[in-house]
């Protein structure tokens, strides 16, 4: 163990600076709550996880079972359940811990894969950037959103692959998918990846991620499975638990997540900062513009983009650039047919960008991009469109190939 540690010490001092930031502002959410940080912020700081993953947690501590008997959960299992023993030993604060750690544990996953693709200087750049990214730290390491632990099993997927190991990065894919089912969006990069570079080891990885999803959903299928496929449909705005203003009856127990204070019949109280992306364009008009032209413009741009993804096929940094931009794609998607967008979601778009920076200019693109969306631009699809304009700019100043290169 010393000695693997004395091997990967930039990776270490990666995760210590990532688990610093991200426990000070762990810190700052339970002393001072939300209202003391969203001012410096133009996104709104939504209070998902006291306002819907601990009651969520709360449901199972009394024996619910999530899509039976409370059909709010809308994720695929493993994410509830990696919380659980977090919460039943710790109560609501001690739940964020597994998002927190895996958050900062992204970091020097970034930097390993970085480290394939780039020099040693910007490879270290590049994994504390992640590590101190404001767009990452606002979101896992302050309000503790649901982009993790399922980012860290993405990233870890990537890095595993490039190491050639396709069964291991087959259980890693699956943990991410059984996490929150927007890795599935990653599916088909992975897959052709898998069977161009690994022909021997597809069939076993397909394998792999079809027999642990079919083990973690089994006892919900076995339930219901009908209600259960429901639930897990990510295409379904209705299902969103995210939404600004909405109340929900949830076993009886009626939820409002909203602006203020939300309490429930259940004698769940929690504090929310929440206010609507509507409510702001109605009395901004400019972020209503802005909302429509990043609309409009998201899916015009992202297929502008197409040629010159596929022109970077055989760039040393493909995975993760085909992986950024297919997931890109399918968020897009889902915000033109659910007209519903949260900008948390990109967290595993921005990571894969930051793994892919193979040089100066292409860092400081994807360093810029996720601070003009954090902190420049309102909640709403302009998030999106500077998500694909930094992959198309990234794709257009591609840096030379590391020499030594091996996938």
């Amino acid at each position: 163990m010393l000695r693997l540690l004395r091997e990967n010490k930039e990776a270490v001092l990666i995760f210590l600076v990532a688990l610093g930031a991200r426990l000070f502002l762990s810190a700052w959410h339970v002393e001072f709550g939300l209202s003391s940080f969203p001012a410096l912020f133009s996104p709104n700081a939504w209070d998902d996880f006291n306002g819907v993953y601990v009651p969520w947690l709360h449901f199972v501590s009394k024996g619910m079972v999530p899509y039976w008997d409370f059909t709010s959960y809308i994720y695929t299992p493993l994410f509830l359940y990696m919380l659980y023993p977090f919460y039943y030993l710790g109560g609501s604060y001690a739940a964020s811990i597994p998002i927190m750690l895996s958050d900062a544990a992204t970091a020097p996953v970034v930097y390993l894969i970085a480290k394939r693709l780039a020099s040693a200087r910007i490879s270290l750049a590049a994994g504390l950037m992640y590590a101190l990214c404001p767009f990452a730290l606002f979101y896992e390491g302050f309000l503790w959103f649901s982009s993790q632990p399922m980012t860290f099993f993405m990233l870890l997927t990537m890095y595993l692959l490039r190491c050639g190991r396709p069964t291991y990065s087959a259980v890693s894919m699956a943990l991410a998918i059984m996490i929150k089912q927007e890795a599935l969006f990653l599916l088909p990069v992975y897959l052709v990846w898998l069977a161009t570079r690994f022909r021997g080891s597809a069939p076993r990885g397909i394998l792999v991620i079809s027999i642990i999803a079919v083990i973690v959903s089994l006892p919900f299928l076995i339930i219901d499975p009908v209600r259960y496929i429901i639930s897990l449909d990510y295409l379904n705005p209705s299902t969103s638990p995210s939404v600004a203003c909405v109340n929900e009856i949830i076993n009886k127990t009626t939820v409002a997540v909203c602006g203020g204070v939300t309490s429930a019949v259940s004698g769940l109280t929690f504090t929310t900062t929440a206010g609507s992306t509507v409510a702001q364009a109605g009395g901004f008009p400019v972020a209503y513009v802005l909302d429509k032209i990043g609309l409009f413009l998201s899916p015009i741009i992202f297929v502008v983009a197409l040629p010159a993804v596929i022109a970077s096929r055989n760039a040393p940094n493909a995975l993760e650039l085909f992986s950024a931009y297919t997931l890109a794609g399918f968020l897009i998607l889902f915000m033109l047919v659910t007209n519903i967008f949260f900008s948390y979601h990109y967290i595993p778009v921005y990571a894969l960008l930051f793994a892919a920076a193979g040089g100066r200019r292409t860092l400081a693109v994807i360093v810029a991009a996720p601070a003009v969306a954090l902190f420049l631009l309102p909640e709403g699809p302009m998030g999106p469109l500077v998500t694909v304009v930094a992959i198309l700019i990234v794709l257009a100043a591609q840096e030379g190939p590391k020499r030594g290169f091996s996938s």
